[in-house]
């Protein structure tokens, strides 16, 4: 598998979990969500909620006018989303949705608290400034991947990140289908299959409905 030349990653985690237990105590408002479910739509809820992640992956997908769907990034345990922020409004929330990809547990955050929480504690502001870098140098790698890269490619260093993150690949094996693949990397599903079925044949992968088994990362 194609080894990336940098170290990006879909899945964004950890940036907050050294807060985790203050969190605890100031937002006790634990909420549960099944795979699936929408936690929100920037629309409905622009400025009301933060959450932060005790549990599971949302997936971040923007909606286009044109009816067709597209993944950004996955949040994990430790995570909070949206990054927290002061605006009001921007053109590109009324197509950004955010879903749970696998059962989930969240505190739900409201902001003027977590704002305080910020002013009181420094550090979790600096942490925050770290967090929309981190997010936008996600989104910079999976910009320049869809522009530059062949669709092999693509599919390669997007199962090579996922193999180094262990929420979504644990013993080499990904679940996921293909149409969730194609909704982080932009292809068809007819491109993911033959990259895929591509893949198999150089005994790099092996797969099963929804199941992906990575066999070398070595292409």
């Amino acid at each position: 598998m194609i080894t990336p030349s940098i170290t990006p990653t879909y899945l964004i985690s950890g940036d907050f979990l050294e807060f985790e237990e203050l969190f605890e105590k100031t937002f006790p408002h634990m909420i549960h969500f099944k795979k699936g479910d929408t936690i929100f739509r920037l629309t409905d809820d622009r400025s009301q909620y933060c959450y932060y992640i005790l549990r599971g992956i949302a997936t971040f997908t923007l909606h286009h006018e044109s009816g067709r769907e597209k993944g950004t990034t996955f949040r994990g345990k430790g995570s909070i989303f949206p990054l927290y922020y002061t605006f009001e409004k921007t053109t590109l929330e009324s197509y950004l949705e955010v879903i749970a990809f696998t059962e989930m547990t969240v505190f739900k955050i409201d902001k003027p608290s977590l704002q305080k929480l910020m002013t009181d504690n420094p550090a979790i502001a600096l942490r925050m400034c770290d967090a929309w870098g981190r997010y936008a140098s996600s989104l910079l790698f999976i910009t320049a991947d869809q522009v530059f890269e062949t669709a092999e490619s693509r599919i390669s260093n997007f199962l090579y990140i996922c193999c180094n993150s262990p929420e979504l690949c644990r013993n080499n094996i990904i679940h996921m289908t293909h149409a969730e693949i194609g909704m982080v990397t932009g292809l068809t599903r007819e491109q993911i299959s033959r990259t895929l079925g591509s893949l198999k044949k150089k005994g790099i992968v092996d797969m099963n409905r929804g199941r992906i088994q990575i066999l070398s990362k070595v292409c």
